[in-house]
């Protein structure tokens, strides 16, 4: 389960045997092993889980998934890179939800920092060591200076546009109806999976972490 939903459910030796789900291929790669000298391929999930109390659009494991469905423009971003757009959306969705109080209005009347004045540093924390490809930077740009003025809905919806997907909620048709997941049956004994990948025109989970890790 992650953030209330099950992900995936079935028969316990197939789960650990041939997982479908990208949260189940995560967990299982973080069982220790008895024998030091195998070689493993942990699966490092980066950042933070979300607000259970506010979970993202479309799949809850979106934002921290290492099969991630990417738009095709952007298939072969570096994954620091992506980790970096979900980072800086979750940041703008939690600005949105904060309420500035009268003392941070008053200071930013007369130009003084507050905490919600700091999108520029956040952006060069999350993304200044690293390559960024100039038509990605230049949404990045309208992205952070949209956030910076406080239109904190048109800097996702900017966001969105450039990198969302299926997993995000987004239609990749560009329909305004929210995406949302399913569960899919993925082996003969009636296996379910949660996830937007098992769709037919999508990869399958494992080779797509195995290319990425």
């Amino acid at each position: 389960m992650y953030l209330g939903n099950i992900m995936e459910i079935g028969p316990t030796e197939e789960l650990f045997t041939d997982p479908a789900n990208p949260y189940t291929h995560a967990l299982l790669s973080a069982i220790p092993k008895p024998d030091p000298t195998a070689s493993r391929d942990r699966i490092t999930l980066h950042g933070t889980p979300p607000n259970p109390r506010y979970p993202p659009t479309g799949c809850p494991f979106s934002t921290r998934c290492p099969a991630r469905i990417r738009p095709d423009e952007h298939e072969n971003l570096d994954d620091e890179v992506w980790d970096g757009i979900n980072g800086l959306r979750e940041i703008i969705r939690e600005r949105m939800r904060a309420d500035r109080s009268i003392r941070e209005r008053v200071r930013e009347r007369f130009g003084l920092e507050t905490r919600f004045a700091t999108i520029d540093e956040t952006y060069d924390e999350l993304f200044g060591d690293l390559s960024v490809p100039a038509r990605v930077e230049r949404v990045l740009a309208e992205v952070t200076d949209a956030a910076g003025d406080h239109e904190e809905r048109e800097a996702l919806d900017r966001l969105n546009a450039e990198f969302g997907s299926a997993c995000d909620g987004v239609d990749p048709d560009g329909g305004d109806d929210p995406v949302e997941p399913a569960y899919y049956e993925v082996s003969d004994s009636g296996r379910l999976s949660y996830c937007h990948r098992h769709a037919d025109e999508h990869r399958e989970t494992a080779a797509v972490i195995d290319d990425r890790s």
